[in-house]
């Protein structure tokens, strides 16, 4: 320790009256134990039994230490940090307590006593709890800028605003407080709301207003004993009303009998006419889809022509419009085409007809048109509706008009009145004749048969296809048929050449044997 330092303590502690602040203090006598690690700074001890003023002085890390009961009650750190009851503080003053009764604030009493105070107390888990004995803690202002704190975040609500939270019961409304909803979401006790924009999902009770203008979103809206809802201004309205079970949305300008406007539907916001989302009711009845202007009961618009779209689970059907006005028909189904695992084709238009009592004639079909006259039918018809027998007629115009020209009945028997093959030169390469002896014994071989067909039962006179086969593979057509992939058939134009050919031959024979 410094002798100065020392030699002052010493006077202190040894002199009866002593000077502060102008005054004279005088203290008792008391014994006086000093003792020295030495001028060359190991610390100094002033003590009284079990009280003690330490000072270690060990160069640049000295401290300071207040012992009372032979515990250290005040420590001052070599980094100027104070710790009352503690050794080790870690901030510029460390209090602890056993018990966490920390610190208290005491406004102008004499000593030893505390009347108007407020303590910091500490918990076991580090929780500060503030005990004012006038029950208040005040935050001096709060200007918009300086006030309370939390976080990083200024408290800008006033007092007076805070104190709307503090209402009576969750989930009742109060005069002058903040709405809460109780457990059930519920707020009760609400004479009036007023508001630009009312959205919710359901509205029970009675409205009695005269003017709701501003109504723009409503989930369910239950009116007791109202004959209509108007919605609108002076110059447009709309009207829901009921009549004998009926509901009616009614769009009108004015009130007279008839009167109506158009009820249209489109962006938020945006003009007539501006709006790419279109949907509108004429007042003439037409509905519009993607236009303003419908011309017809019900005319749907789109840049791309794709405008229709049929859907049943996941199969739909597309009918889209071409440049040039023409339909397309577009399907999209399980199965499209016919396939050797399943009998099923998916047609891309089904035509039916409903009637009570089917008559012999009755059928669907379709008719062309060019410029609303009529060129050509195809008709799909009865023969005998006890059978349930088909017949497929194509009729044409001839000189304005239409007649039948080709049917295929329910046995595959086409009938025709006149039945031409294409044999233009033009079409045909590698050209040569043929030997007609082979012809003549080709047709020599071919057995004729009489059979029964097992669709009908009906008794026929012809060939055997496997047969042919062997004479005139030419003659012969192999393909897919009813569930048989090689099913066999006759192609009879190649017969009849033959036999024409055969003919032919038999014919020079008998000249040759004249001569």
């Amino acid at each position: 320790m410094p002798l100065l330092l020392y030699s002052i303590i010493v006077d202190i502690l040894n002199i009866n009256k002593y000077i502060i602040n102008n005054k004279m203090v005088v203290y008792q006598n008391l014994p006086v134990l000093i003792s020295s690690g030495g001028g060359g700074g190991g610390g100094s001890t002033v003590s009284n039994q079990d009280t003690a003023i330490s000072i270690n002085d060990t160069g640049s890390n000295g401290s300071i230490n207040i012992s009372t009961n032979n515990v250290i009650a005040m420590a001052v750190a070599s980094n100027q940090l104070i710790g009352v009851n503690s050794t080790v503080p870690v901030r510029r003053l460390d209090i602890n307590d056993i018990n966490g009764n920390c610190l208290r604030l005491i406004y102008n009493e004499a000593l030893g006593r505390s009347i108007r105070y407020t303590d910091f107390l500490i918990d076991s888990i580090g929780n500060l709890q503030i005990s004012p004995i006038g029950g208040n803690i005040k935050i001096p202002s709060n200007t918009g800028s300086t006030g309370l704190y939390i976080g990083n975040t200024l408290i800008t609500s006033t007092a007076d605003q805070i104190n709307t939270l503090s209402i009576g019961s969750y989930g009742v409304a109060e005069f002058n407080k903040a709405l809460i909803l109780n457990n059930n979401g519920n707020i009760q006790g609400i004479n009036t709301i007023s508001s630009n924009n009312i959205n919710c999902n359901n509205i029970t009770g009675t409205i009695t207003t005269s003017n709701q203008p501003n109504i723009t979103s409503i989930g369910n809206l239950s009116v007791v004993n109202a004959e209509s809802v108007l919605i609108g201004r002076s110059d447009t309205k709309i009207k829901i009303y009921s009549n004998s079970g009926i509901l009616y949305l009614q769009p009108y300008i004015t009130e007279s009998t008839g009167s109506a406007s158009d009820l249209f539907i489109g962006n938020y916001n945006q003009t007539y006419n501006d709006s790419n989302r279109k949907f509108i009711i004429k007042s003439n009845g037409l509905v519009g889809i993607g236009t303003t202007s419908p011309n017809k009961s019900l005319e749907i618009f789109t840049s791309s022509g794709d405008c229709l779209r049929l859907t049943n689970n996941n199969n739909y059907t597309d009918l889209n419009i071409l440049s040039d006005g023409s339909l397309n028909i577009l399907n999209h189904c399980t199965y499209l085409n016919y396939t050797s695992n399943s009998s099923s084709v998916g047609y891309p238009l089904v035509l039916k007809r409903n009637i009570n009592t089917p008559s012999i004639g009755v059928g669907t079909g379709l008719q062309f048109n060019i410029n609303e006259v009529l060129y050509g039918q195809l008709t799909v018809t009865t023969e005998s509706t006890i059978d349930q027998d088909g017949l497929l007629q194509f009729s044409l115009a001839n000189n304005g008009t239409v007649t039948n020209v080709m049917q295929l009945n329910s046995f595959g028997t086409l009938r025709v009145q006149n039945l031409t093959e294409l044999s233009d030169e033009r079409s045909k390469e590698n050209i040569f004749n043929m030997d007609t002896e082979i012809l003549f014994n080709n047709i020599m071989c071919i057995s004729i048969k009489k059979f029964n067909m097992k669709n009908d039962k009906s008794l026929c006179t012809g060939v055997i296809a496997q047969e042919i086969k062997k004479i005139m593979p030419d003659a012969v057509d192999i393909f897919e048929y009813n569930n048989i992939k090689d099913f066999h058939s006759i192609k009879t134009k190649e017969i009849l050449y033959t036999l024409i050919g055969a003919f032919q031959h038999l014919v020079n024979e008998l000249k040759l044997n004249n001569n």
